[in-house]
């Protein structure tokens, strides 16, 4: 035979509706925080697209001004263009390595 509700004392009737509670406060933290990593995946790789584009933008001036017999300003497009590059996260890098504290 079960047991319905008003055959439970009020205190495990009580414990029943934390738990439901519990239980949707944990689901819905959980929806939050899948929600916030997609956010953060599209966000950082439409800025390493951005500093990419960048770069690109930087190495062909670096060669216009080459070009041009303008040797001492393309070194500076050119430093511009590898800080730039090393500055780009790795497109397979980890969530975690983004935002440590991501779990």
């Amino acid at each position: 035979m079960t047991a319905t509700h008003e055959d439970q004392s009020p205190a495990q009737a009580a414990r029943e509706q934390a738990q439901q509670v519990q239980e949707k406060v944990a689901d819905q933290a959980q929806q939050a925080k899948s929600r916030v990593r997609d956010e953060l995946d599209r966000r950082s790789t439409e800025a390493g697209q951005q500093v990419s584009s960048t770069a690109d933008a930087l190495r062909h001036v670096c060669d216009q001004l080459r070009s041009e017999g303008q040797e001492p300003t393309a070194r500076l497009a050119q430093q511009a263009s590898e800080r730039a590059d090393r500055s780009r996260p790795s497109p397979r890098a980890p969530l975690s390595a983004l935002l440590p504290h991501a779990s």
